[in-house]
């Protein structure tokens, strides 16, 4: 993990444009205690049933802190207090066929209840060594093992 600079998430983004990602998309990495927040997507939602962190796409003109800090809310209704480092980054084909990058950082978030959104089903806070239990692909569990065990 990096420690987080906004000069530093403008180089990712120059690198993604130039190896031609069409879609960005923050996720943010939401620790408490020694365990990660994951949450279910809605089973008739696209990867419907699969586990993820919250995370969603960088609107026109918005900066990826900025989509972070929205989608979290939207999606847990916490409100991130800091971004704390940069983590790791996947590609993916979204449900639109576009090449997509995730973006994952590790944030701080405000006290309060997790408040789930329609597009999940479920939350749960995890252990790494119960990673394997939920239906997770494996590049988001690398983003939440290596938050984890930074901490």
């Amino acid at each position: 993990m990096i420690a987080y600079s906004r000069v530093f998430v403008n180089d990712l983004i120059k690198k993604a444009n130039a190896d031609e990602i069409e879609r960005f998309v923050a996720g943010a990495v939401i620790v408490k205690d020694d365990s990660a927040l994951i949450l279910q997507r809605a089973r008739a939602d696209f990867m419907g049933g699969l586990y993820e962190i919250p995370s969603g796409g960088v609107e026109e003109g918005e900066s990826i802190e900025d989509a972070l800090a929205r989608e979290t809310l939207e999606e847990t209704g916490l409100k991130i207090s800091g971004i704390l480092y940069y983590v790791s980054s996947f590609d993916y084909l979204s449900s639109k066929g576009k090449k997509t990058r995730q973006f994952n950082f590790l944030v701080k978030v405000d006290d309060g209840g997790v408040k789930l959104s329609e597009e999940h089903e479920k939350f749960a806070f995890v252990k790494q060594d119960d990673l394997d239990a939920y239906n997770i692909t494996p590049d988001v569990k690398e983003a939440i093992e290596s938050a984890l065990n930074r901490r």
